[in-house]
Formats: C-alpha cells, sequence, structure tokens
C-alpha cells in the first residue's frame, strides 16, 4: 500500500473508501493526526478518517482504563498521595525546537537567496518527514552541515526522474506545458502574424503538446510539431488530435519541407539549437509565398563583458546556449531570406510570470508534497530557472519577440 502522504489531490480524490482504509491501518497515529491537519479530503474520505481517529482514540482511552483498574501492570493510590493520572499518548510535533525545518520554508529561502538555520538534528522518530518515502529528510539533510538554504537542500549534481521532471513542469506551468504563459502565449504569436483558419502551421521544438493543443484550438489551424530525437514529447506520447501531427529532425541538418507552411512559431528554444543558422534557412525554406516566422529567443543587449549572473546561467543550462544580439539576429535573417518586421522586449512581463508560477507552487507544497524524486527533479528544474531570472535581472540579457516574414525576390525585366 503505498503512503497516501505522498498521493496528490487528484490522486486521493480517485481514492476508494475501502483503499483509503487500508492506508490508514498501516500508518501510526501520529502520522494520520498530522496528515488529518494537512490535507484537505473529498466527504467520503474524510468521513472514513475520522471514524478511524475516534475508534483509535477509544481504543486507547478503553486500554488505559483497563490498566488502571487491577490489571498486571496497575497500581493502587497510596494513602494520602494523590493516584498519579493515566498516561498520555505522545505526540509528535515539529516545532522550532525539533531542529527540522520543512521543505516548503527550506525552498522558499532558497529560491529567495534569503538565509535559514541550518539542520542540526534529525525531525523526531515518526516523523512524516523522518520516513523515506513520505517525506524529504533523506534528500534534504544530506549536506546538512553547509550553510545557507541551498547547502541543505541537496548537494552536487542530480539526476532527476525524466518522468518526475515532466511532472513538475506540469505543476509549474500547466498540463502539456513546460515553459511560462500557457496557452496564451502561442495565441499572442498566432493573432500577431494573423493567423487565418486553414493555414498550415508549424512549431519549432515545443517540447510538449500544450503549445500546439492551443494553436489548433484557437486558429483552427492544422499544426505540425517539429522536435528532434530524443524529446521528452516522443516518451509522452502525442494528443489524439486530427489536426496536429508530430515530426522529428536532425538538429544538425533541420528539413522542414519547401513551402509548405503558412505560419511558424518557436519559442526561448532557437539559442539552444546546435546549427541554429540552418533551422532559420530551413524554416524560411519551409514557407510559402507571404508566410512569416514568429519566435522568441533570449538575446544579449550587446558582446562583450558577461555579468557573473549570465555566465551562471551558461553554466547552468542542459545544453549550452549561443547567444545572439538584435544586430546578430538581422544580418542572419537576412541570410536566410528572413525579413524583420518588427521585435519586442518581453522580459519584464516574462520575469513577473515565472516568479508567480513558482510562488503558486511554493505554496502548494504545504498541503500537497512531493515524495524525494520529486523534490530532485523540482530542485533541478528549479535551479535552471533561478539561473534564468537571475541573468535576465542583469539587463545584459532579455527574451525577445521576433516577427519576420520571407522576403519576397522579384524578378527584373528590361531589354536584352
Amino acid at each position: 500500500m503505498s503512503d497516501i502522504i505522498t498521493k496528490s489531490k487528484k490522486e486521493l480524490d480517485a481514492m476508494a473508501p475501502k483503499e483509503f482504509q487500508l492506508a490508514l491501518d498501516d500508518m501510526s497515529a501520529s502520522a494520520i493526526e498530522r496528515f488529518s491537519k494537512m490535507r484537505k479530503l473529498p466527504d467520503s474520505l474524510a468521513k472514513v478518517l475520522d471514524t478511524h481517529i475516534a475508534k483509535g482514540k477509544w481504543a486507547a482511552k478503553g486500554k488505559w482504563a483497563a490498566k488502571g483498574k487491577g490489571g498486571a501492570k496497575s497500581h493502587s493510590a497510596k494513602p494520602g498521595r494523590a493516584s498519579r493520572s493515566a498516561p498520555t499518548p505522545s505526540k509528535t510535533r515539529l516545532t522550532p525546537d525539533d531542529g527540522y525545518i520543512p521543505f516548503p520554508e527550506r525552498f522558499r529561502a532558497w529560491w529567495d537567496g534569503t538565509p535559514i538555520a541550518t539542520v542540526k538534528k534529525s525531525p523526531p522518530t515518526g516523523s512524516r518527514a523522518a520516513k523515506t518515502g513520505t517525506g524529504h529528510q533523506d534528500k534534504n539533510k544530506r549536506d546538512e552541515n553547509m550553510p545557507g538554504a541551498a547547502g541543505i537542500l541537496h548537494s552536487g549534481t542530480i539526476d532527476p526522474d525524466p518522468d518526475w521532471t515532466a511532472r513538475v513542469r506540469t505543476r509549474v506551468w500547466g498540463e502539456g506545458f513546460g515553459l511560462p504563459g500557457g496557452p496564451d502565449v502561442i495565441c499572442a504569436m498566432a493573432r500577431l502574424c494573423d493567423t487565418q483558419i486553414g493555414d498550415k502551421a508549424a512549431i519549432f521544438s515545443a517540447g510538449a503538446s500544450g503549445p500546439a493543443v492551443a494553436l489548433a484550438s484557437e486558429t483552427l489551424a492544422s499544426v505540425t510539431c517539429f522536435e528532434p530525437e530524443g524529446s521528452t514529447w516522443l516518451q509522452a506520447g502525442v494528443p489524439q488530435r486530427d489536426a496536429i501531427t508530430l515530426n522529428i529532425f536532425d538538429e544538425h541538418t533541420p528539413d522542414f519541407g519547401s513551402k509548405v507552411f503558412r505560419r511558424f512559431f518557436a519559442r526561448e528554444n532557437m539559442c539552444f539549437a546546435p546549427s541554429r543558422q540552418k533551422v532559420l534557412k530551413a524554416a524560411s525554406h519551409a514557407l510559402q509565398g507571404g508566410g512569416q516566422f514568429v519566435f522568441n529567443d533570449f538575446v544579449l543587449l550587446e558582446h562583450g563583458h558577461e555579468m557573473d549572473a549570465v555566465k551562471s546561467w551558461r553554466a547552468t543550462e542542459p545544453m549550452p546556449p549561443l547567444v545572439w544580439t538584435i544586430d546578430d539576429y538581422k544580418r542572419h535573417l537576412s541570410d536566410a531570406r528572413l525579413e524583420l518586421k518588427g521585435t519586442a522586449n518581453l522580459t519584464k512581463s516574462y520575469v513577473a510570470q515565472v516568479e508567480a508560477d513558482w510562488r503558486r507552487l511554493m505554496e502548494s507544497l504545504a498541503t500537497d508534497p512531493l515524495p524525494p524524486e520529486g523534490v530532485d527533479a523540482l530542485m533541478s528544474e528549479g535551479t535552471i530557472w533561478q539561473a534564468r531570472i537571475a541573468a535576465l535581472k542583469t539587463g545584459q540579457l532579455s527574451i525577445v519577440r521576433f516577427h519576420t516574414a520571407l522576403r519576397t525576390i522579384r524578378s527584373l525585366s528590361g531589354p536584352a
């Protein structure tokens, strides 16, 4: 029986009362008491929990009463001295005196960069966090002698479970999305280039199904997604929608077809492409006459000395980024026969969106915690986004939206 403390709200809502009762039977009284205060349950399970707690208290009370009525271990009170009261069940409480700092507080302090007291001793035996699989004590305490918030969260290189990475991204950004903004971003890009019903559109390396589903729903266009081999989306499966298809491309020699699409889109991934010039030319080649390519990307204000936060961001990303300036992009877009129609700096709203979504996640951890493997994925993803935001806040790095269109080559005729 899996521990119900680690289950999400959705999993608990779908749980049968009998299965829930069996899970309660495997838990200690103190663990059940903490669980009842920590989680909100549907009515059917709440009744089971209340009944279980009531029976436990009644049984404990009856046992103590029996001992006090002449049982083998009972002791009569001595004359002239008040009798000692029956023992009461011990209750494990996580207080500041325990020296244990719950994971949500640790994570918040790490994300905010604020100091936090080092864990000096383990949480009390029997507590949720002390049990492997029900809390995060093993993962969070392993480098407890290191100062600061980061030291009590993890150490060394984390190699998170890919499935948990996908689940963490879903929890932060929403079902089917791996980047901030949800469906609004791709729909705004489609409106910018006046995508029409019946247009054929393409998305470069979306990494998840959400953008394609949103684009197909908003514009009623057919959407083709180009993903590199090994994409996490390939492991998760393709949504069963007639308007959406998934094509695999070679990252080093990309080919998106010839004169196939009216609209092409990409989000914050061009700087990670191993052959970006080839991607631009392949996208241009895939556009029909009048076709447009809209994409967002990380952009440097100018080349030169980089601040430490930007250097740290480069080192933190799973794939090292090659960041261009707007002038770099103008030159390479022209080489790819793409005309730049306009740019927009989205950095301020982008940072605000990311921070709001991660703070919402922090708040949810208090009532919907993660198991250790989920914590590893959360920390790995959090480290990446923390570095991105820190780099963007320097002002040397920006998120810029590029609106481009296929440049028409006009043939000139005249007297021979």
